[in-house]
């Protein structure tokens, strides 16, 4: 499921520049971007620091834990997990954008030299 809506995101996505002037799409991807860090920025931070509190109060918390956070959640309880889900999420949701903002600002720009 999950896939085929990947699958029907990227054709969506490439309808999108095929039918837009670069000028447009490139303030499209810029606006995009800047959404996304302005989203994704404060809650990822967020979804830092709920897990690190987390993972104290637990007593595990190992060097580096940071470079990838993912790999503790195994063995959280739910009520553990549940503190910390809707900043991993929103963080997610912010990175999703930034990255389909670059990649429609990268294509406006890219358009717009063979003008």
């Amino acid at each position: 499921m999950v896939e085929s809506l990947f699958v029907l995101g990227t054709v969506i996505l490439f309808a999108v520049i095929s039918f837009l002037n670069f000028e447009t799409l490139a303030i499209v991807g810029l606006v995009l971007t800047a959404v996304g860090l302005l989203l994704g920025t404060p809650t990822g931070l967020m979804y830092h620091v709920v897990l690190h509190r987390v993972l104290r109060t637990r007593g595990t918390v190992p060097e580096r834990w940071w470079l990838n956070p993912v790999r503790h959640h195994e063995g959280l309880s739910p009520e553990e997990m549940a503190s910390f889900s809707l900043w991993f999420k929103l963080g997610a949701v912010g990175f999703l954008l930034a990255v389909v903002g670059c990649v429609l600002a990268l294509a406006g720009f890219v358009r717009s030299f063979f003008n």
